[in-house]
C-alpha cells in the first residue's frame, strides 16, 4: 500500500495550482503518492512533471466522470532506470492491489468494495487501451498479440460479471469471484511481462523509448 500524502483538487484553480503540484511532487519520498482531481486529464501538467522529474514519477488513472478525473501519482523507488516495462509492471501491481482491496473491503460493506472496484475498472480500461494502442502494433500480426487481446476481452467479461454480483448485493459471492479473478489477472500480467513488455525497450531507440514511457502515462 502506498502512502498518499495529499489530494489536490485542480478544478476552478488558477495556473499557480500547477506549481503547487510540482513542488509537492518533488518532496515525495519513494513509495509516497499524491492524488489529483481535475476536470479533464491535465496533460500539460503531466508533461511538465515528467520534464522536471524524469523517470522518478509514475502516473495511474483512478476515475473518469463527467465532472472529474482522478489520478494517482507515485514517486518510484530508486533502482533500475525507468522504462515502459517498469512502468507497466508497476501499473500491474497497482491493478492487482485495487482488486485485492475491493474483495477485502466487501467485509466492511458493499459500498466500500464498490469504490475500489470502480477505481479498478477505470484503471484497467485505461491500461488495456494504452497497451493495445501503443504496444500491440509492435507484435501484430502475431498469435501472441491475438492471444493477449483475447485475454483482455475475457477479463473484461469477467469484470462485467463481477459487477453484476456486486450490484446484486451478494458479498460472499463477490469476494469468492473476485479472488478467482485476481488469480487470472495476475497470470495474464505475468504473460505480458514475459512476452510483451520487452518489445518497446528492445526495438526503439533511446529517444523513442523516453517518448513511449511518457505517452503511456499521458495519452
Amino acid at each position: 500500500m502506498t502512502n498518499c500524502v495529499a489530494e489536490i483538487d485542480l478544478r476552478g484553480r488558477t495556473g499557480t495550482a500547477d506549481d503547487e503540484v510540482m513542488d509537492l511532487a518533488e518532496t515525495l519520498r519513494p513509495g509516497q503518492s499524491l492524488r489529483l482531481v481535475s476536470l479533464q486529464l491535465p496533460r500539460l501538467l503531466l508533461h511538465r512533471l515528467h520534464e522536471r522529474l524524469p523517470g522518478h514519477l509514475y502516473v495511474g488513472l483512478l476515475e473518469t466522470a463527467a465532472d472529474r478525473v482522478r489520478l494517482h501519482l507515485e514517486r518510484r523507488a530508486p533502482g533500475a532506470p525507468a522504462s515502459s516495462r517498469d512502468f507497466l509492471s508497476w501499473d500491474h501491481r497497482r491493478l492487482e492491489r485495487l482488486l485485492t482491496e475491493a474483495t477485502d473491503e466487501v467485509k466492511q460493506g458493499l459500498e466500500h468494495a464498490r469504490a475500489r472496484f470502480e477505481e479498478l475498472s477505470c484503471a484497467l480500461d485505461r491500461h488495456v487501451a494504452t497497451e493495445e494502442l501503443l504496444l500491440f502494433p509492435m507484435l501484430s500480426p502475431s498469435a501472441e498479440a491475438d492471444g493477449l487481446s483475447s485475454e483482455h476481452a475475457w477479463l473484461a467479461a469477467q469484470r462485467r460479471r463481477l459487477r453484476g454480483t456486486l450490484d446484486g448485493g451478494d458479498a460472499l459471492r463477490f469476494a469468492r469471484e473476485g479472488s478467482a479473478l485476481a488469480g487470472a489477472l495476475a497470470a495474464h500480467h505475468h504473460r505480458e511481462e514475459r512476452s510483451l513488455y520487452g518489445v518497446a525497450d528492445s526495438t526503439l531507440d533511446e529517444a523513442a523509448r523516453e517518448r513511449m514511457l511518457v505517452d503511456l502515462q499521458t495519452l
